[in-house]
């Protein structure tokens, strides 16, 4: 019996020896923490779970995914000894902050455990640290100019959805012509008593297709419809007088969308967007409608329509690529793929400029020709520079306009113009899109487990998908060897407003991230921060495309210009003097929403510029206009 127990004696010893008892798990207590600049230190923690009968150590190890310098920022050595003896189950790092004066974005350093002894890494491996600068402030507003309200104006009363998407006004009969798409009419309203706007009429055209869009010259309405049966199909233009009876119509391209004169009012444009069906079986071709209106609208008819489309640039796809314009739709040709959007005409009337959202670009028509004689990219922006911050995550309460190595399309939905000097300026609100059908989605989230990173560009890819998950990226830009991940990543819209010369499309000014750096220290609204225009919770859009400038208006009031920015998510109006385009002055952020309750004028689209000459009241009026109330402001 002594040699069998002397044999068992020996194997379990060999075990005990071999594998002792089971190992400790180190991991930081939270995977990302955030502290004030002025804080003065920040504590680390790292937590052995286990009983481990051996000392335990390992390494905090700084990394490269890091805005903060260390030493300038925060003050660690490189790497820093961790010792957990028996019996302990925590060991700390109080990190000094540097409480600097210079105005940055948010800032943050990482750590990662790294050489464990007698443990393993099994909890969370990383902590992401952010510094809350306290040195940049948002921009005082000027206050050259106020908005104040005057009312609010359902055309749809009581509705529990109601649509006032575009307004156009006509001064000879002080009137509101509003497209209403919910009820599919065209509303008109008395304004003349620019505070209490009042229904005249609505005309209903479901006959005639579904409006889109609506404009206004002298006497002559002019709405934008697309086809009842299928928006793939041709839609068309409909004429009407003062009192919303039918002049005339005119077929036009696969959903036309945004409708406008010219400043004489000799010829109208609509954006044909050409969207295609769900399948991506058929895709319409892009294009600019435009309609000669010399011969009077009594002789109107089809042979006064002419499509300025983009076959030419078929051939030339890989130049426009090359030029920062996206061409991304599965199999389409570059005029399949072209999706104008919003137009805004010279002042001469001899050139129209028209954002193409989708394809990250604007089209130029020539007027005189009726051709489509240009296509100039807007490139993309450096969410890693200086000022180009962003919130990127809606993941925890605070907010941290920070940057990171990513990059955006500025995507524009609508834009205008002016002139300084004789030098024609564009202003476009970059707001941006995807493309969602049942056949194609182009975008996902950055910390999707398919969308992967190239470990050489992100050597701490894993760090970033950590802080931002969340964002979401364009799958179809950023894989620029075609191995199959991700090289750049690309999010969608700038998150700004941005000048750029009409002349060569070349950027003049953005704004950056002053969009969420002024509603994020706004006293009242900054409680609802990037929220979503159907609810209030904070950071909600932060994800997305953060507060979605839509809608973009200029106008001039004493000899100086203003530029009026809708948001669409967090709602309100940015006011901006643009005189001088190099220079913008942030004037003011008004909006009327609640911040307790979906209550309020949420997601303003459009807005509407009425001159003081041309104003019921005398007085120069903005009228934001949304798919939820359209609502007037008294400048």
């Amino acid at each position: 019996m002594h040699p069998l127990r002397w044999v068992f004696a020996i194997v379990f010893c060999g075990l005990g020896s071999l594998y002792g008892q089971v190992p400790g798990d180190l991991g930081f207590t939270a995977a990302s923490q955030s502290v004030a600049e002025d804080t003065g230190t920040v504590m680390i923690m790292v937590e052995l779970t286990g009983s481990p009968t051996d000392t335990v150590r390992a390494q905090l190890a700084l990394t490269t995914f890091a805005t903060a310098t260390s030493g300038a920022d925060f003050m660690s050595a490189d790497t820093v000894n961790l010792t957990f003896v028996p019996g302990v189950a925590f060991d700390t790092l109080m990190v000094p902050i540097m409480d600097d004066a210079d105005a940055e974005n948010d800032e943050y350093f990482s750590l990662r455990l790294i050489n464990p002894e007698n443990a393993d890494i099994s909890g969370t491996a990383a902590q992401i640290v952010y510094i809350r600068d306290n040195d940049r402030l948002a921009p005082a507003p000027s206050g050259a100019i106020s908005l104040n309200l005057l009312t609010s104006y359902s055309n749809t009363p009581g509705a529990v959805e109601n649509s006032a998407e575009i307004v156009a006004y006509m001064p000879a009969t002080q009137r509101l012509y509003v497209a209403n798409s919910v009820n599919n009419s065209l509303d008109l309203v008395d304004f003349s008593d620019p505070a209490a706007p009042a229904p005249v009429n609505s005309i209903d055209l479901s006959a005639l297709g579904e409006i889109t869009s609506v404009a206004v010259y002298d006497t002559l309405v002019a709405t934008a419809l697309a086809n009842a049966t299928d928006p793939v199909l041709d839609g068309s233009i409909g004429f009407f007088d003062a009192d919303g009876n039918l002049l005339a119509q005119v077929t036009v391209g696969a959903l036309p969308d945004m409708v406008t004169f010219t400043p004489d009012g000799s010829k109208v444009l609509a954006a044909i967007e050409g969207q295609p069906s769900d399948d991506y079986l058929t895709d319409p071709e892009g294009a600019v409608a435009i309609v000669d209106l010399s011969g009077g609208i009594a002789g109107l008819s089809q042979a006064d329509v002419t499509l300025a489309g983009f076959t030419a640039y078929n051939a030339q796809q890989a130049t426009l690529e090359a030029n920062g314009v996206r061409i991304s739709a599965p199999g389409a040709t570059v005029a399949e793929d072209m999706e104008p959007e919003y137009i805004t005409v010279s002042e001469d009337g001899l050139t129209a400029w028209v954002t193409c959202q989708e394809n990250n670009a604007v089209a130029v028509a020539d007027l005189v020709n009726d051709t489509i004689v240009a296509v100039l990219g807007m490139g993309t922006k450096d969410w890693s520079l200086p000022g180009a911050g962003l919130d990127a995550t809606n993941v925890g309460d605070e907010i941290h306009i920070a940057n990171y190595p990513v990059k955006g399309l500025y995507l524009p939905d609508a834009i205008a113009s002016y002139s300084v000097g004789g030098v024609t300026y564009l202003i476009t609100a970059n707001e941006g899109d995807a493309r969602e059908y049942d056949a194609f989605v182009d975008e996902a989230r950055l910390g999707d487990t398919d969308y992967e990173l190239d470990s050489a560009a992100f050597p701490n890819g894993d760090l970033l998908k950590a802080a931002i998950g969340r964002m979401k990226t364009l799958v179809t830009e950023g894989d620029t060897d075609n191995d199959g991940d991700f090289d750049e990543i690309y999010g969608m819209g700038g998150r700004s407003f941005t000048i750029w010369d009409g002349a060569t499309g070349a950027l003049v000014y953005d704004s950056g991230d002053m969009l969420e750096l002024i509603t994020s220290q706004d006293p009242v609204f900054g409680a609802i921060f990037n929220a979503n225009e159907d609810g209030i919770e904070p950071k909600n859009r932060s994800d997305d495309k953060g507060p979605e400038p839509e809608g973009v208006a200029t106008g001039v009031i004493n000899g100086r210009t203003y530029s009026f920015l809708a948001l669409e998510r967090i709602g309100g109006v940015m006011v901006h003097d643009v005189t001088d385009p190099v220079n913008p002055v942030f004037v003011q952020y008004v909006n009327n929403r609640s911040t307790t309750t979906e209550t309020g004028d949420l997601a303003p689209e459009g807005l509407l510029f009425i001159p003081a000459n041309e104003s019921p009241s005398g007085q120069a009026l903005l009228v934001p206009r949304s798919g939820a109330h359209r609502w007037g402001h008294d400048l």
